[in-house]
């Protein structure tokens, strides 16, 4: 009951009878399934461009997600979740270089085609030194016969699919530099950096790698659509 603290006449609103369902919008969906590489934590989508630089283009005939969102924005369609899903024991492929070691962001395959590079960064102190350090990514949606620096051959074929660059990333939480900050939550489409030790030291060589270990784990069955088994 509302509490009256002055004298006076009052109107009071009462409603009578169910009250109306109210209209949700209806412009956002969610799809469920395989896509070429992506992480498997479900993301918001706002454009095909978008989910080609996340979860990657058409790779198969019978990989029918990829078709399902291209159609939905081919559409008007404004807003959706992607869930990418693998079967169980699906592994993430990885590598080491000095005090870090880098992650594909999801499990599968294709994190067996990530070149990495780390060295020195671009932008030096007043004694020259760098004050931070590089990462170079590189990604190819097939396989190669050989790997190879892409970075340093720029003439040689095939060249990776994408190629990202992370410049003067800082190994210091508390710097707005921080790779955490830069590089991992999303910030790159295809890794993240993990430190190996808890206070890491910044990489003064060059160091490269190509990511291995990765696995697509057991064909898909239905179940798997539950998510039972899919990282947090």
């Amino acid at each position: 009951m509302p509490e009256y603290l002055a004298p006076g006449v009052y109107i009071e609103e009462i409603e009578r009878g169910p009250k109306p369902i109210e209209g949700v919008a209806t412009s956002t969906t969610a799809f469920l399934g395989e896509t070429e590489r992506g992480s498997t934590k479900p993301r918001l989508i706002t454009s095909y461009n978008e989910y080609l630089r996340l979860f990657g283009d058409i790779y198969a005939d019978d990989k029918y997600l990829p078709f399902a969102v291209r159609s939905f924005f081919d559409n008007g369609g404004k807003r959706c979740y992607i869930a990418r899903i693998l079967g169980k024991n699906s592994i993430i492929a990885n590598a080491d270089i000095g005090d870090l070691k880098v992650r594909a962001i999801g499990p599968g395959v294709w994190g067996n085609r990530i070149f990495v590079k780390i060295g020195p960064g671009t932008t030096l102190d007043q004694d020259r030194n760098p004050v931070g350090f590089k990462l170079q990514v590189a990604y190819w949606s097939r396989p190669l016969e050989e790997s190879f620096d892409p970075f340093e051959k720029r003439d040689k074929l095939p060249r990776p699919s994408i190629e990202e660059e992370f410049d003067d990333l800082s190994v210091e939480k508390t710097s707005s530099l921080y790779f955490d900050k830069r590089v991992n939550n999303g910030n790159s489409a295809l890794v993240e950096l993990e430190p190996l030790v808890d206070s890491p030291e910044k990489p003064a060589e060059l160091a490269s790698a190509q990511l291995d270990e990765g696995d697509d784990g057991v064909s898909i069955i239905a179940s798997d659509y539950k998510g039972e088994h899919q990282e947090a």
